[in-house]
């Protein structure tokens, strides 16, 4: 084998290990990231679930009837929500509940404030986030919101 040949040789090898370390790299921060993301969303649904429990608490110790403290905490959670910035650029807070066959969403904050939720049936295969909070579970997954996007949630 000529000098040149395995000079082109010995430049495929390094090139290839090259590449193959760069995609390595670049899957693992990619896989760190989404841990993260996937551990700071976990955590936000929970500081949001004390937040509007705290809120619940209180109205309920002033005496309110049940439909006024959900009604007055909505109003609180509406009105604390209502300037976020960076979270509703490229993600979503809502609240779901169960009407029936179907799960209706009366809240939610994104950047764009009148994006009207639709109502799911809940046998659908739509917002399977929401149908498995509806059903008591918790935790973090990839899955269809309402209108079928797949999302983190």
């Amino acid at each position: 084998m000529s000098d040149r040949k395995r000079l082109l040789v010995l430049l495929g090898i390094m090139t290839g290990v090259a590449m193959a370390v760069a995609v390595l790299s670049i899957w693992l921060l990619y896989q760190a990231a989404f841990t993260e993301k996937r551990s700071q969303l976990s955590h936000l649904a929970r500081s949001q679930v004390q937040a509007m429990q705290g809120m619940a608490d209180h109205f309920t110790g002033m005496g309110m009837p049940p439909d006024k403290v959900m009604a007055q905490t909505m109003s609180q959670f509406s009105a604390t929500h209502e300037n976020v910035e960076g979270f509703a650029e490229t993600g979503e807070l809502v609240l779901g509940r169960r009407e029936g066959d179907k799960i209706i969403f009366p809240f939610g904050v994104h950047k764009s404030s009148g994006h009207e939720r639709p109502s799911v049936a809940l046998d659908s295969d739509f917002a399977t986030p929401m149908r498995r909070a509806l059903e008591g579970k918790s935790g973090t997954l990839i899955g269809p919101d309402y209108e079928g996007c797949e999302v983190m949630a």
